[in-house]
């Protein structure tokens, strides 16, 4: 009977060291688990940027800058990759005017780029922009354009240079100089992926009268 005695005290013995063992183990785990918890389950609100320029407030909220703008009796949500600040240095030279008054002229406009650029992706970027904004102020429509017809894409739309049509045109140019001109029926924005969108922007908060052109 004692021999069975000592045997049961040495499995209870085990028993407890296991138990001892385990226990920090299961704590050290449902603290992992909690930090994993709590990174899933609680997302706190992203901090919200606000700043104003010319009198328009805007916040940027996932690295999208919105603001507010009332055209022609309706309310507009407007988002831009970048702020006024970010862009307001970049140099339009024509008369913004000039534009305004050609396109007052017309119900359509074609914004045409050169297939065989590099960085297309940004050029279609820009275009969308410019689209939505060509509508929402001047009330024309965009025309998307090739310049010339080498591949899928450009043989289903027209075919025009600044120089084959008397219509606008706004030609998106993949350049490592950034530029902004006017010339005739033609409007250049000219610059390199990150160059280009911010001309393009500059353009369009001038459009908007966000900036104000002192040239």
């Amino acid at each position: 009977m004692a021999k069975k005695k000592r045997t049961k005290k040495k499995s209870e013995i085990k028993k407890n060291d296991l138990v001892v063992i385990l226990i920090p183990i299961i704590i050290i785990a449902l603290l992992i688990g909690a930090v994993f918890a709590i990174k899933y389950i609680y997302k706190p609100k992203p901090k919200i940027q606000t700043l104003e320029f010319h009198g328009f407030i805007f916040k940027n909220e996932s690295d999208i800058w919105t603001t507010q703008m009332q055209i022609k009796d309706q309310l507009y949500n407007l988002m831009f990759k970048y702020s006024p600040y970010d862009v307001e240095n970049i140099k339009i030279n024509y008369l913004p005017n000039n534009f305004s008054k050609l396109t007052s002229m017309h119900d359509y406009i074609y914004i045409t780029f050169d297939p065989e650029d590099d960085n297309l992706a940004y050029i279609a970027l820009g275009a969308a922009d410019l689209g939505r904004a060509l509508t929402r102020v001047y009330g024309i429509k965009p025309i998307a354009a090739c310049t010339k017809n080498i591949t899928e894409a450009c043989s289903n739309v027209p075919i025009h240079t600044c120089d084959t049509t008397a219509r606008p045109v706004i030609y998106l140019d993949d350049d490592p100089v950034q530029n902004i001109t006017y010339e005739g029926n033609c409007l250049t924005i000219q610059g390199k992926k990150d160059d280009l969108l911010k001309a393009v922007q500059r353009v369009l908060f001038e459009w908007y009268k966000i900036i104000y052109n002192e040239g």
